[in-house]
């Protein structure tokens, strides 16, 4: 009787998990007063790998990113960019070794990209919907 519970406890957990992670919207976001109001995939694949260094203003970007270990940059990366992570170390890798590039810069979760972007116009990050504030502005949604 008591494993028969476990296991559906442990199905529930594992349903719960997989029906947040699905809901769960990833945004991209510059800060509140940049002066771009929205992206299209193609310029955000451009910039995620470093390929575009400006905004299609003109502006400086500088992109940043959740650590590794951050579900919500596994999940971007394959959206976006259609890569898994792996893929993209391997990428940055083979880009930072040939002096062409290196990764965006890693700020922590939501709150550390929410930090950062809020306080540098230049900057571009992506975080759970959720996580918004009137400090930045959306300009993509995954």
């Amino acid at each position: 009787m008591k494993l028969s519970k476990l296991i559906t406890f442990f199905i529930g957990l594992v349903f719960a998990t997989m029906s947040y992670s699905a809901v769960a919207e990833i945004v991209v976001i510059v800060k509140a007063d940049n002066p771009t109001n929205s992206l299209e995939k193609p310029e955000l694949s451009r910039i995620y790998l470093g390929r575009a260094k400006t905004f299609p203003g003109g502006a400086k970007v500088v992109p940043v990113s959740q650590d590794s270990s951050s579900a919500t940059k596994a999940e971007f990366e394959k959206a976006l960019l259609g890569k898994s992570q792996s893929q993209m170390k391997a990428y940055w890798a083979k880009q930072s070794f040939s002096g062409r590039g290196s990764p965006p810069d890693e700020v922590g979760g939501d709150s550390g990209v929410l930090e950062r972007v809020a306080a540098d116009g230049e900057a571009i990050g992506y975080v759970d919907a959720s996580a918004v504030n009137s400090s930045v502005k959306i300009v993509f949604r995954i």
